[in-house]
């Protein structure tokens, strides 16, 4: 917020309406009301992708409403959301001091996460019970892109053995940026500000130079041939959400995106590998190896990607696989924690909402709400939080975790199934 004004530029009287029609408290709306506003903004798209939260009990509403509260509660004063340090900002819920904070601090991909959260439920920069949130986390994005490169990601400083202070950059940066890019297109959708606009036309040029020609992505930020189906999902989602939000984007990355988790899935199974197929989803040694693969994130990944590249569900037998293989392994917390997995949920949460059916989604959706309300700690200064767990909690903590579920309870009227395939280009 503070690197750019978000309430700086004019707006014509139809952006303006179909503002208005977002930003309904809750924003429950009928669909073609946008549509009659103006068809071909950016944000009357954006405020398609809305479904009424009919099916939403009272129960859920009040879960996501104490998240995104605790979410803004532990908001860093600097706008970004600090996995290691959170706890500082504890006490202004309740009297404890929570616990979940990680040994190493990361701020550019969890702000991302938590910037979604707040955007999915109607916030925005300007308007909405979290503006300022939202306002501060867009402004501290921009402030951590790389003027050289254009790349999202944050540093940090450690001294050697000698002394000597050094700054590392994290070896899984392109989640950070992909995360980043994806919250700051769906910002964009409901500001439509030149600057950012500008930024983010850099993000997506660098995003692009990172894909691998008929393939997907890696770690690296330059195409280097390597890649794996976690971080090509991510990318390929933010660069559909800059693509919604006008911005200039090849509809040939999408393709390459699935074609790659085409060659990673096994076709009788339908399951997706990492990086390569028949490989199980990545964990790393002494770290998060003692957590089973118990869902089918990388399965999930593959059925975006297919989706985001126009690719039918009723064309497409891996992905029928996929989503019956999906099934198997329902949301459940079991007594230990080890088989709960908010990041592996929230992608096969995406996969199968978009499906919208009677066979895959309902039953996901009801496991899902059940296990994630009762997970949703109700004490203290945690009230409205997620504990850190699963295999990659190590890495995102409470932070991480409390916006992932959101993310996920949120499924219900995020997005407009019908409404995002109609509105992508078909294959």
């Amino acid at each position: 917020y503070w690197a750019i004004d978000l309430r700086g530029e004019p707006r014509t009287n139809d952006t303006e309406a179909a503002r208005a029609a977002l930003l309904a408290a809750p924003p429950i709306f009928e669909p073609d009301r946008a549509v009659a506003v103006h068809e071909r903004t950016p944000i009357a798209r954006y405020a398609l992708r809305f479904a009424p939260r009919d099916g939403a009990t009272p129960e859920l509403l009040a879960s996501v409403r104490e998240g995104l509260a605790w979410l803004a509660a532990h908001q860093d004063i600097r706008g970004w959301w600090d996995t290691a340090n959170f706890a500082d900002s504890c006490g202004r819920i309740g009297r404890s001091v929570c616990d979940g904070t990680v040994l190493r601090s990361r701020y550019v991909g969890v702000t991302g996460l938590a910037l979604l959260a707040f955007l999915a439920d109607g916030n925005t920069p300007e308007h909405g019970p979290f503006a300022s949130s939202v306002a501060r986390a867009v402004g501290v994005l921009l402030e951590l892109q790389d003027g050289k490169t254009g790349m999202f990601f944050a540093d940090w400083a450690e001294r050697d053995a000698a002394g000597v202070e050094r700054r590392y950059v994290p070896s899984d940066f392109v989640y950070d940026h992909a995360i980043a890019t994806l919250a700051l297109s769906e910002a964009l959708a409901v500001s439509e500000h030149s600057a950012l606009r500008k930024r983010l036309s850099r993000a997506v040029a660098a995003s692009l130079g990172a894909h691998n020609p008929y393939a997907g992505w890696g770690y690296s930020a330059t195409a280097d041939g390597s890649g794996d189906t976690s971080i090509t999902a991510w990318m390929a989602l933010a660069l559909d959400a800059a693509r919604r939000a006008g911005l200039a984007v090849d509809d040939a990355v999408f393709r390459d995106a699935a074609a790659y988790c085409d060659e990673l899935t096994d076709p009788a199974s339908g399951r997706t590998g990492y990086n390569a197929r028949g490989s199980i989803g990545a964990r790393v040694s002494g770290v998060n190896d003692s957590y089973p693969q118990s869902c089918e994130t990388l399965t999930g990944c593959a059925l975006v990607c297919r989706q985001l590249a126009g690719i039918a569900f009723d064309d497409s037998p891996i992905s029928r696989l996929g989503a019956r293989l999906i099934l198997r392994s329902l949301p459940d917390a079991d007594e230990l924690l080890l088989a709960t997995d908010p990041y592996g949920w929230q992608w096969c949460t995406l996969a199968l909402r978009e499906l919208d059916d009677t066979a895959h989604w309902p039953p996901w959706r009801t496991h899902l709400e059940q296990t994630l309300l009762g997970l949703q700690r109700r004490d203290g200064d945690t009230r409205g939080s997620w504990d850190g767990f699963g295999p990659w909690a190590y890495a995102y903590g409470r932070i991480g975790s409390t916006a992932l579920c959101v993310l996920s309870l949120q499924a219900t009227w995020r997005y407009a199934p019908a409404q995002r395939a109609a509105d992508r280009p078909k294959r």
